[in-house]
């Protein structure tokens, strides 16, 4: 008897913390409805208009109505703030309703909570010109007992007026929602013979809408086979239906407060998918995980901090420097300001460092990011960036195997990652950085023929590679890396993936400023084309973060800047960025000092792991992300 109350508490009171309850939910309040003596409200958020509204006709957008759950006893409008807003930077209206609860007491079916879910409906049709809502894309949205409201309106016909089919949603996002009310299934105790005026698992019809589904493996309240059931049934009747299971999770799983939001992710991002398919929402979820799944770390060899922050250096651009033409690479760099050079230089990783990123190093800002081993060259750089600490004993580019344990080896000995990082190099010393003999990690770099791919791709790019001159016969054009990283995400699809860029330091080093400019444009290309394939794979979209860095800063002045080294100041100086998955830190930071070390240990806290824990002496990570301890 005791145990039964226990369980019988547990899941009343799941059904209460399946709602969040904030002080005050965001969105603009509108009354929808006047009843028993108070006013009932719903709260809107809308979708941000473009700056010139007033010459822009705006297309009826589509719209969701949310409501909370609670077991229809508890919750507040809210619950689904963060995916209102989401949604609503998506385009789309959305509209958070409050109705009236039943008493805790009380066993009477939920009427009151159905009527008002068809006001709210109804309010929503009739004020689709002032909200600019198409009529024809009103979603239901909601959680567990909100998500039989949800459900309701999509599958049970209204009464009163006006007419019924005002009521209906014309699609339905269903988070573990109480849906089947017949005998055995969930709110049987309030409903009892009326049942079939309530469940919406028994009222689907062929005139249902589509429906997305989101149910933990380990809900008490709803079993996987009641979903699997309405889902079935839906299909049979020619109706669109998505179900989706998420192992080990109870109910309520889905709230952005559980799990670091991490299921909040999966399944808002699974909603947009299915909106998309229905035509509602344009282009890939913008949406990113709070923990990376997937990391791709890139370094730029040699890049200085002066161009990323300033731009290119007019005082650089001429002929005793290699510029073959220095009209026109002034013309194609130089402007006004240090902000306008360094976007005409590298626009893309501007505008992610803008719109969703992080970026270190400028001097101006005082923000600093040091190297820490005093050598200031490439293996010793390389090093200390992958391996997060800095060795004395590494004192030059010699072929040698690196005693150190990378960041890279690691991961690929954790469970999950086994067989799923790779590198991509341009120059030839990587094997012995990464240790690959040791490490397991299969390293592609200097000019050694891409192995991983389709055959007739690969068969052209080794054709072209081994019959191209080698302006250096140790570091193969970035291009080639470029393209062998680029077959290793649609081919094997690793976890982790590395890929070096070197041409910036050997332009630099031949005194070629004009070269050196134009391949770090084409490296912010690059690294634009890497994000763009990842945003259009469905295991890496919105799950992936990117870590730019460098290996080393240089010196300044007509001479300075070709070379680095303990002799040359400023060599110790570097920069790095990062955005995507897990990134929390925003904007150009001000103020602080990193070190090269702290990449390693990043890497894994991306993914949520700690790759501290191996050796103490390893630098923390960044604290751009959430796990960073």
């Amino acid at each position: 008897m005791r145990a039964n109350a226990i369980s019988q508490l547990a899941v009343f009171v799941g059904l209460i913390l399946c709602s969040t309850l904030p002080a005050v939910p965001p969105g603009e309040p509108h009354v929808y409805k006047h009843v028993d003596g108070s006013d009932l409200t719903l709260y809107v958020t809308q979708p941000a208009l473009p700056e010139d509204v007033a010459s822009t006709v705006i297309t009826p957008r589509p719209a969701i109505v949310f409501f909370h759950g609670g077991g229809w006893v508890g919750g507040v409008p809210g619950q689904f703030d963060e995916h209102a807003a989401y949604f609503a930077s998506r385009g789309v209206v959305c509209f958070q309703v409050q109705y009236r609860l039943l008493a805790k007491n009380d066993t009477a079916p939920p009427e009151t909570c159905v009527a008002d879910a068809v006001s709210a409906m109804h309010w929503v049709r009739e004020h689709c010109d002032e909200f600019g809502v198409d009529p024809a894309r009103i979603a239901s949205a909601g959680g567990s007992a909100g998500g039989h409201l949800a459900a309701y309106l999509g599958t049970i016909a209204a009464t009163g007026e006006p007419p019924a089919s005002d009521a209906r949603a014309n699609a339905m996002l269903l988070f573990n929602p109480v849906y089947d009310n017949g005998p055995g299934g969930w709110g049987t105790a309030r409903v009892g013979e009326r049942w079939q005026e309530f469940s919406p698992l028994h009222n689907l019809s062929e005139n249902s809408p589509p429906s997305v589904v989101f149910l933990g493996t380990e809900d008490k309240l709803i079993p996987v086979a009641t979903a699997e059931k309405f889902r079935d049934r839906s299909l049979e009747l020619g109706v669109p239906s998505e179900l989706y299971t998420y192992e080990g999770q109870p109910h309520g799983f889905f709230n952005v407060t559980r799990d670091g939001g991490k299921w909040y992710f999966e399944t808002v991002f699974a909603a947009d998918r299915f909106l998309s398919r229905l035509g509602w929402v344009d282009g890939p979820p913008t949406l990113t995980s709070p923990v990376a799944e997937r990391v791709v770390l890139i370094t730029l060899d040699g890049l200085r901090s002066e161009e990323v922050f300033g731009g290119g250096d007019r005082r650089l651009m001429i002929e005793e420097l290699g510029a073959k033409n220095p009209e026109e690479l002034v013309a194609r760099y130089d402007r006004e300001t240090a902000t306008e050079r360094r976007e005409v230089l590298l626009p893309n990783l501007w505008r992610h460092v803008q719109d969703h990123g992080w970026i270190a190093g400028d001097i101006d800002r005082d923000s600093i990011v040091k190297v820490t081993n005093g050598k200031y060259f490439s293996y010793p750089g390389y090093s200390e960036l992958l391996c997060g600490i800095a060795d004395e004993r590494i004192d030059s580019n010699a072929k040698k195997y690196n005693e150190n344990q990378t960041v890279l080896e690691w991961l690929n000995a954790q469970e999950g990652f086994s067989g799923s990082v790779a590198a991509y190099c341009s120059w030839d010393v990587f094997p012995f950085i990464i240790n690959d003999q040791r490490s397991g990690v299969p390293v592609n770099a200097g000019w050694s023929a891409l192995t991983i791919g389709d055959p007739n791709r690969l068969a052209g790019l080794n054709f072209v590679a081994n019959n191209l001159f080698h302006e250096w016969e140790r570091v193969r054009y970035d291009a080639f890396t470029v393209s062998g990283a680029f077959e290793e995400l649609q081919t094997r699809q690793p976890r982790v993936l590395y890929v070096s860029l070197g041409e910036t330091d050997d332009w630099a080093h031949a005194g070629r400023y004009d070269r050196y400019l134009l391949t770090a444009q084409q490296n912010d290309f690059f690294i634009q084309q890497l994000w763009e394939l990842i945003q259009s794979m469905e295991d890496y979209q919105g799950r992936t973060a990117f870590l730019i860095a460098t290996d080393h800063g240089r010196g300044d002045g007509r001479e300075g800047w070709k070379s680095h080294g303990s002799s040359l100041p400023g060599s110790e100086r570097i920069w790095l960025a990062a955005f995507g998955a897990g990134v929390t830190a925003r904007g150009n930071d001000e103020g602080h000092t990193y070190t090269q070390s702290q990449v390693a240990a990043t890497v894994a806290a991306l993914l949520g792991e700690d790759f501290n824990s191996s050796n103490p002496a390893i630098a923390l990570p960044l604290p751009i992300t959430r796990t960073a301890r």
